[in-house]
């Protein structure tokens, strides 16, 4: 199920085809690396981890290992979800204007960009001349459609109800491990 907000960035774009696969491809492959989330067990996981290994010394390796890979787990599905919610505001965006975002992202207007928009975010402010500059490239590509088509396609995210079932699945699949290991997760 798509969400509304999805929908309604689509039907803005209406004008023009939705972009092709390879297309869609390139613009992925030209975009700055990310800065993933690193794989690491979820602070309220944490808390549940600590707890039983409290309540089971002997078995902390196991306990660590599940939690481990319920982490891991997560993470892999957090990236297939943004991975979907990309290529989803990609295709919705259509062939020109993936190739105009192309064509800022390999050039000297994205690092830019960046620098003004980190000093915007910190400070709040730029100076008359930054403003100015910061307005010339956001002008010159269609980066306010990318974001709401990225601010669509990540409430759709959430929305579809994939990730959830994935994240369920990964918590489930930690408890098997931890059943098998013979470890009461409710306290006595």
């Amino acid at each position: 199920m798509i969400a509304l907000p999805l929908l309604l960035a689509i039907a803005s774009s209406a004008a023009q085809p939705p972009a092709q696969d390879a297309v869609v491809d390139e613009f992925i492959r030209s975009l700055p690396p990310s800065r993933k989330k690193r794989s690491g067990i979820d602070p309220d996981e944490e808390v549940k981890l600590s707890d039983l290994i409290s309540r089971h010394p002997g078995q902390s390796d196991a306990i660590s290992v599940a939690f481990a890979a319920q982490a891991h787990c997560a993470a892999r599905a957090g990236d297939t979800a943004v991975d979907k919610a990309l290529r989803q505001s990609a295709k919705a965006l259509g062939d020109e204007k993936l190739r105009k975002l192309m064509q800022f992202y390999s050039s000297a207007d994205a690092k830019r960009f960046a620098v003004l928009s980190e000093k915007k975010g910190a400070s709040g402010t730029l100076s008359p001349s930054e403003r100015a500059e910061f307005d010339r490239i956001s002008s010159a590509y269609p980066l306010a459609d990318f974001v709401a088509a990225s601010k669509a396609a990540q409430s759709n995210m959430f929305s579809d109800g994939e990730l959830w079932t994935a994240l369920s699945a990964c918590e489930e699949e930690r408890d098997r491990a931890l059943a098998k290991a013979g470890i009461r997760q409710s306290p006595r």
